[in-house]
């Protein structure tokens, strides 16, 4: 993981096949892929497993990103999407812009749930009176506001969603600086 996160390809490459074997890592269930550690069980692994998703997933910089917004109180009072149906969806994509929408993007997240009807709520919106929602770069009219949320009803698909809230998110985009920690990898 770490190799990763530096950048460092060279060490990557080199521990990448031994990890492989170790680690055991195979589809299971519909389509679902973890790693088993050759314990001989019907599930992976959580913690390992996860750990190991994240070499496969994540790109150079990507985890001390995810650390650099740990002082973003901003993050507590603003629009939060929240009750979505997962594991049959899953989000890609939620943020708070400058411009005042919340940016949501959506996938499927279990094929054989494709199409059904699914929904998922929005809290902490500063004036409801003022929400405008757009899929996939279309007006949308499908939602509907209780008990303080916004509520939008759709299917299971791959979808963009616009929200107008209001919101002016203060953040700004902040790039973490990969280094690698390895002067020389010759030796590995």
């Amino acid at each position: 993981i770490l190799s990763k996160e530096f950048a460092d390809s060279t060490v990557t490459e080199k521990v990448k096949p031994e990890i492989d074997i170790a680690s055991e890592g195979k589809y299971f269930g519909l389509e679902e892929y973890g790693y088993f550690f050759h314990l001989f069980e019907a599930w992976p692994r959580g913690q390992p497993s996860s750990l190991l998703m994240c070499a496969e997933v994540l790109e150079a910089g990507d985890w001390q990103r995810a650390f650099l917004t740990a002082s973003d109180f901003e993050r507590f009072h603003a629009p939060t999407v929240c009750e979505v149906h997962y594991p049959k969806v899953g989000v890609a994509k939620a943020i708070n812009t400058t411009e005042g929408f919340l940016e949501l993007v959506l996938y499927v997240g279990s094929v054989a749930c494709k199409g059904e009807s699914t929904s998922f709520k929005v809290k902490n919106i500063p004036s409801l009176s003022r929400v405008v929602v757009f899929c996939d770069g279309e007006k949308y009219s499908n939602w509907y506001i209780e008990e303080n949320q916004l509520i939008v009803k759709t299917s299971v698909k791959n979808q963009n969603f616009s929200i107008f809230t209001g919101f002016k998110s203060q953040q700004t985009k902040v790039e973490p600086k990969v280094v690698s920690i390895l002067s020389d990898t010759s030796s590995l």
